[in-house]
């Protein structure tokens, strides 16, 4: 998670998370098999709490990148917007942030993120809603398409010897019952 938040100003981070990782693989895989003989049984709580982790490590690099590449001294000449569409806020960070074109996706991705945190249920709810009433608009139609086109696509001896098997099927089921 450290390095996810602190990697837009000390990129090396992605080389030590990798070390790292190899590393931990490592004595993972030798303390399975030459210590513990049996490994332990992880259920989903462990993976729930690692998407939660995960998530919030993105949230807070959004975030941070925004406000950290927003200092004067590292914004890079000529990555701003022309000053004639620029706002004042009085406070030069946020007028950085807002005003700087390679900060502007940090920015966007993490209200988006901080949205989807805010309003999750509802917007999932919304969707299973406007599918479900899709669902059932397009069964509707296709069941009367299909069985339009169906039965006017036979000629009468089949629809005749189509109802014979069927009445047939029906008496086998009732003399099994």
């Amino acid at each position: 998670m450290v390095t996810l938040v602190f990697s837009c100003i000390i990129p090396i981070l992605y080389v030590v998370l990798a070390i790292s990782v190899f590393l931990l693989y490592l004595i993972d895989k030798l303390l399975i098999f030459k210590l513990y003989q049996t490994p332990i049984n992880y259920n989903a709580d462990l993976h729930n709490l690692l998407t939660k982790s995960i998530f919030v490590a993105i949230v807070a690099h959004m975030g941070l990148s925004a406000l950290f590449l927003s200092e004067p001294q590292l914004v890079a000449a000529g990555s701003t917007i022309p000053e004639s569409s620029q706002l004042d806020l009085k406070n030069d960070r946020i007028n950085t942030i807002i005003h700087t074109y390679y900060i502007l996706p940090y920015v966007i991705s993490f209200l988006g993120l901080v949205g989807w945190l805010l309003f999750d249920n509802t917007i999932y709810t919304l969707f299973v809603k406007l599918a479900l009433l899709c669902r059932k608009n397009l069964s509707n139609v296709t069941k009367y398409k299909l069985s339009q086109d169906y039965y006017e696509s036979i000629n009468y001896y089949q629809l005749a010897k189509l109802k014979r098997i069927s009445e047939n099927e029906l008496n086998k089921v009732m003399v099994k019952n």
